[in-house]
């Protein structure tokens, strides 16, 4: 009777186990590397790094010169959603280009989403601002911001 309660038991911390790995396997973040990231892919861009992206003349390189985030905290009652920015510098070999892209209420216009286009090398494309995180409000302030953007061609 001991026995099998014993071998119950090791086969219960075996299940548990072997969940907890399959779950913490999930977790992992499948980043996409920020020297060679495809055109019509999203990628996510830390605040103070910088993403080349393989362009159709070469290398474009992606950098954040400022956030900002106005967004109502999670933890918050708000009359305004808020919003939310970026100023990129965008540049290729030769010549370099601002870019600001903001979301929610920007300006008058509501948008889930902004795109803005621009050209270098006599190439034009379109950058999408897909989101900020993390969300104001669900970790520590410290984190630095993150955002999601993608190159259209």
């Amino acid at each position: 009777m001991i026995k099998k309660q014993i071998k119950n038991f090791m086969k219960n911390v075996l299940m548990m186990m072997a969940t907890f790995v399959l779950l913490a396997a999930g977790c992992v973040e499948d980043r996409l590397d920020l020297d060679d990231v495809p055109i019509g892919v999203d990628f996510t861009l830390p605040k103070g790094e910088k993403a080349i992206v393989d362009a159709v003349n070469g290398k474009l390189s992606i950098e954040i010169e400022n956030v900002y985030d106005s967004r109502c905290p999670a933890n918050a009652i708000c009359i305004l959603e808020g919003n939310y920015g970026v100023d990129l510098m965008i540049s290729d070999a030769t010549q370099s280009t601002p870019v600001k892209l903001c979301n929610l209420f920007c300006g008058s216009d509501y948008k889930l989403r902004d795109t803005a286009s621009f050209v270098l090398n006599e190439t034009e494309y379109q950058i999408v601002l897909k989101d900020l995180q993390p969300y104001p409000g669900t970790i520590e302030n410290d984190e630095p911001k993150k955002v999601i953007l993608e190159i259209l061609k």
